[in-house]
């Protein structure tokens, strides 16, 4: 899913640069098609927005494991657990995605 994803935004990077519409694409069976770039941006938001729902659901499940409403909340909108946060720092464990989105921007 993370390289479709990855896909996804580099394709939709290189529509909003471009500015105007793909007049066509090919197919693997090497037939030209006309591609409308709306239609690639539309595809790539519904992307992105169902990775993101799907984020949010695993936080609310991982939540459910935690002792305290506070303890809850904090892993419904984060995804991080306070046991991480106090043995790892505020970006959580090792495979936390806060500590992936900054290991992915070069910052941690």
């Amino acid at each position: 899913m993370r390289a479709k994803l990855l896909v996804a935004i580099i394709v939709g990077s290189m529509l909003a640069w471009s500015g105007g519409t793909v007049t066509h694409a090919q197919t693997p069976s090497g037939a030209e098609v006309p591609v409308d770039q709306g239609a690639l941006a539309n595809m790539l938001e519904v992307l992105i927005l169902q990775k993101g729902i799907d984020i949010m659901v695993q936080n609310v499940k991982a939540s459910e494991r935690e002792s305290g409403d506070i303890n809850k909340a904090i892993r419904a909108t984060l995804g991080i657990s306070i046991a991480d946060i106090n043995k790892y720092g505020l970006l959580g464990g090792p495979n936390s995605e806060m500590r992936k989105l900054f290991k992915a921007l070069g910052i941690s």
